[in-house]
């Protein structure tokens, strides 16, 4: 007896504040969630504030220190979970959410990205020099398309007295790791 509950406890997470009767209770209860443990991911954050949209919440309920039975446990949990929602929303809601995530995650990091770009060495000598030729009126235009996947997302250029644009040059920054690959036309 004592070895089969080990086993439950241990594979199914059954002692555990999450498996799968938690979940069915929560189901059961109008309030479904998604569980989230070990080292938490920058994107986190918008699938916390997204989630409530699409008719649950999203928890972190563990950071990197987590057992064999919590792990096993929280994936039975949202083993539960996303069977409900897929039921409720389609089997496409984890797609759309991530894809919402991710555009509010690139929308976040447009200023971040701008920092990036002005890091680069030649970058900044070029914005230094129209500083100085301009007396301090004049920076170098640095337009981020967040949104954009496969083109360049970064434009780095000079708006002109008439408001024509200039463009220097063309970068692609991925949002997360911010690596940065120079492209050329």
């Amino acid at each position: 007896m004592a070895i089969g509950l080990t086993v439950l406890h241990f594979l199914c997470g059954l002692f555990t504040p999450y498996n799968y009767f938690t979940a069915k209770w929560d189901i059961a209860h109008d309030r479904p969630r998604i569980l989230q443990y070990g080292e938490a991911l920058v994107s986190d954050e918008h699938a916390v504030k997204l989630a409530p949209e699409y008719g649950f919440t999203y928890d972190v309920v563990a950071g990197c220190l987590v057992t064999t039975p919590l792990v096993n446990g929280v994936d039975i949990y949202n083993s539960v979970t996303e069977t409900f929602l897929n039921e409720k929303l389609g089997n496409d809601w984890r797609e759309k959410l991530e894809s919402s995530v991710d555009s509010l995650f690139r929308v976040a990091r447009v200023d971040t990205i701008r920092k990036t770009i002005l890091s680069i060495d030649y970058i900044k000598e070029m914005d230094n020099y129209l500083d100085s030729i301009s007396n301090g009126k004049e920076h170098l235009f640095i337009s981020v398309l967040p949104h954009e996947k496969v083109k360049p997302n970064v434009k780095v250029g000079r708006i002109m007295a008439d408001s024509s644009r200039i463009i220097f040059n063309y970068f692609q920054v991925d949002p997360y790791s911010l690596q940065v690959s120079t492209i050329q036309f």
